[in-house]
């Protein structure tokens, strides 16, 4: 019983994985790769580009108490930020349960390396390689009370909250950028979904806290 990595040897890419049988979940997950019907669909593509040699699969934590599984589980994932994994938080993980120490500072370290600097796809862009270049701003630069969100709460500041297809609640964010840094998530699929333009977004419901 305990935590795998399935990791591509040639981009250290990885999918992360939990099991109380972890020879038996690895063998299961041989097998779907091979029959070409991995339920991650990215691990897939992956594996019939690569091949089967050029992915390792290796026990990292061996747990020895059942109830803990899912919570050292949800650790790594927000330490490694799994590629691989469609969903990005384990199920039920963290359901009704506060985070730990240990935890937030996992998720603080997690947060300091998204978008600063080198890690920023466009550092060191600016004039016309910028995207942004020649394109009016929103609001055309208007500030203060001439701005149409002049006075509303910013959505970065609701707390949200992520359920699975039956309405179980999983997580609670406290914030729309927490969520999104978290789960590797665009800000559009996470917010629509609370503003109900989507159902869904990436396997799951999300909603701002009342």
């Amino acid at each position: 019983m305990g935590i795998y990595f399935i990791e591509n040897k040639n981009n250290g890419k990885i999918y992360i994985g939990s099991s109380v049988n972890i020879k038996q979940r690895i063998s299961k997950h041989k097998s779907d790769l091979r029959k070409n019907k991995h339920h991650s669909c990215i691990l897939q593509r992956a594996w019939n580009k690569y091949g089967e040699e050029s992915f390792e699969f290796k026990l990292v934590e061996e747990v020895f108490e059942k109830n803990k599984l899912k919570k050292i589980e949800h650790l790594y994932f927000i330490k490694y930020n799994p590629h691989y994994n469609i969903e990005k938080i384990p199920n039920n993980g963290f359901l009704g349960k506060t985070h730990s120490k240990e935890t937030k500072d996992l998720i603080s370290k997690s947060k300091k390396g998204l978008g600063i600097g080198y890690a920023n796809p466009m550092f060191g862009k600016t004039g016309t390689n910028h995207h942004n270049y020649g394109k009016k701003m929103p609001q055309n630069g208007k500030s203060g009370v001439e701005n149409w969100n002049y006075g509303k709460p910013s959505v970065n500041r609701k707390k949200v909250q992520q359920f699975d297809l039956d309405g179980k609640l999983l997580f609670e964010f406290e914030s729309l950028k927490d969520a999104c840094q978290i789960l590797n998530i665009h800000k559009t699929y996470i917010s629509g979904c609370c503003n109900g333009k989507f159902k869904k977004a990436k396997g799951f419901i999300f909603k701002y806290k009342i």
